[in-house]
């Protein structure tokens, strides 16, 4: 492959796990602002990323890294900005109006404006039909499409349809009320906005070259051009119908074309930005703290450019309370004494000082300070007094004389030093009393497995972002307390509690969090979702470890990192869990 405007080969990296998470010392000055001010067109940028895709399907579930490609072809009709308010994108606007049932604004009904003169990489125009279909789909009721066990029906089980007032205006309408439909069509940018003819092909071509598990396809700024066999190469190419012109009116992107990598470990990444095979490279600071030392000194001393998301990202361990798991094993968790020992028992500050490397501060509630959610109350800390007390009645009410559970972690080589790191720590501060069984699984097979209900002890970085209505799905036991839920879940084979890690049943939380919701007034919203926090920490649901940021580092010819601009509202963030929009990002000569 010969190269573009620097002669050399580049690529990216892009890292993200599911084991246990971070929050960031300040970066060495966010690097990535461009000296040069005139963007060039043209040039092939290469991505290297840490996971392959399994597929697109919107019933295939993929690790964050992976999803680096789909967002430079897929749009949402919200965008996140960098202080985390939502705001429109696709769509130009949206406000409750009166339900028809009721006659009245009770936040069941939105009305949502389209952007006009937005067309898909086939040519087809975005419109109101469109975007219902995408609705419909969502909600799993596009033959083929979705299927059971689809965590994005589950997601959307309150959205009760779609209807057409005009080509561009569509009115949404939920079961339970929405006071803030920004965040639920920004669905923390997994609400992507696909084509009709992608939506529409039948289940038999699902699996050939143009179907949803090899292919995807959006309003984007790039479109696919090829991806192999094991999707471990993925090729975008410039969307020639893409809607958007930078300020002085140059057709975006700037690029002709993103090549995307895996490479599975971060120091690969670096060395391939330091060699020049790679432009751009993307990591997570929850296993890359290393990378992130190196790459800050290069942006020192101005050999690099760097950005980084904020640390608005909260790995936890979950603690499974079902009495059984998938497998019938009976599940200790089960026990509020046996998930309070692992919390009072759990050396938090040691952990993050012997794996955090100096980069990883401690999150001390479960949710960090930059959610409405934020609250100490109800959590248990670190105490070997208390902790063994409570694994006395632990032990004695499961009858045994040793808490042995099995600790799942990622592949790749830090993940599993962390969880030796763990299995030492609470087998020291119990005495031997407790002992872990590490398991090495794949990213994307990890995932589905704690939503099964495989495993009691759940390392997982689920909790995102600075909204709740993302974080509230993976924290209620049920997705609704709603009748028509249940019934219309029951019928298509799905269980509410399916995106529940913990699988607890504690009602009032669900409701606090329904409450919540509703209201459109952040401030009276805050006091339900800390309330139900509160009873979360108080029946040590999960462990917190750090919060987490995800960084990109860049060779000096790329421009543009961090520095996109939304239509409304200003910036975008500067960086997410799955990567940057590439849309205009462009290359030095």
């Amino acid at each position: 492959m010969t190269t573009r405007r620097t002669g050399r080969l580049r690529r990216t990296g892009i890292a993200v796990a599911i084991t246990v998470g971070a929050t960031a010392v300040p970066l060495a000055a966010n690097s990535s602002l461009s000296a040069a001010t005139t963007p060039v067109k043209g040039g092939t940028l290469v991505v290297a990323t840490k996971d392959a895709p399994v597929g697109f399907c919107l019933n295939q579930t993929n690790s964050n890294a992976s999803e680096i490609s789909v967002h430079q072809a897929q749009e949402t009709l919200f965008e996140q900005r960098v202080d985390g308010k939502t705001v429109p994108y696709l769509a130009e606007s949206a406000s409750a109006i009166a339900s028809l049932d009721t006659g009245k604004v009770d936040y069941r009904t939105w009305r949502v404006k389209i952007r006009p003169n937005i067309k898909f990489s086939d040519g087809t125009p975005l419109n109101a039909d469109n975007v219902i279909l995408n609705i419909t789909a969502w909600r799993g009721r596009v033959a083929g499409v979705t299927g059971a066990g689809d965590l994005a029906v589950i997601a959307n089980g309150n959205w009760t349809g779609a209807r057409k007032i005009d080509d561009l205006t569509v009115d949404i309408t939920f079961d339970l009320p929405i006071g803030d439909i920004g965040e639920s069509l920004y669905g923390s940018g997994r609400q992507r906005i696909r084509s009709t003819a992608w939506l529409s092909q039948k289940v038999a071509d699902q699996g050939s070259a143009k179907g949803c598990k090899n292919w995807f396809d959006g309003t984007g700024p790039f479109m696919m051009e090829s991806i192999n066999s094991d999707k471990t190469e993925i090729v975008l190419v410039r969307n020639p119908n893409y809607w958007r012109k930078d300020k002085n009116g140059v057709q975006l992107p700037y690029l002709d074309k993103v090549i995307i990598k895996v490479v599975s470990e971060g120091v690969q990444r670096v060395n391939g930005l330091k060699t020049g095979d790679y432009d751009v490279a993307w990591f997570t600071a929850e296993i890359d703290t290393t990378q992130y030392k190196t790459l800050s000194r290069m942006a020192k001393n101005k050999k690099m450019k760097l950005v980084q998301s904020k640390a608005e990202y909260f790995p936890q361990i979950f603690l499974n309370t079902s009495e059984k798991l998938v497998t019938g094993a009976a599940n200790s968790f089960s026990s509020l004494d046996c998930r309070k020992a692992v919390i009072q028992l759990f050396d938090r500050a040691s952990y993050v000082k012997a794996r955090g490397n100096g980069v990883l501060k401690a999150n001390d509630t479960v949710l960090g300070s930059v959610t409405p959610g934020y609250t100490k109350a109800g959590m248990l800390t670190f105490d070997k007094v208390a902790g063994n007390a409570s694994l006395d009645k632990c032990l004695a009410a499961i009858g045994k004389t040793t808490l042995e559970f099995g600790a799942p972690h990622d592949t790749n080589l830090d993940s599993q030093k962390n969880m030796e790191f763990i299995a030492t720590m609470l087998a020291t501060n119990s005495n031997n009393r407790i002992k872990l069984n590490l398991r090495a699984i794949p990213t994307n097979t990890i995932i589905l497995q704690y939503f099964g209900n495989a495993h009691a002890f759940q390392p997982f970085q689920v909790l995102e972002g600075p909204g709740m209505s993302f974080n509230q799905l993976f924290l209620k036991g049920n997705i609704s307390s709603s009748p028509r839920a249940a019934a219309t879940f029951k019928a298509l084979g799905q269980p509410l509690n399916l995106l529940s890690v913990s699988k607890h049943k504690f009602t009032d939380l669900d409701l606090l969090y329904e409450k919540a919701l509703a209201n459109p007034k952040a401030a009276n919203a805050a006091k339900d979702y800390q309330a139900a926090m509160k009873i979360w920490q108080e029946n040590a649901l999960s462990i917190p470890t750090w919060s987490l940021f995800y960084f990109m580092a860049g060779g000096n010819q790329v421009n543009g990192m961090g520095e996109l601009q939304l239509l409304k509202g200003g910036q975008a963030k500067k960086a997410s869990n799955w990567g940057i929009k590439m849309t205009n990002i462009w290359l030095s000569k």
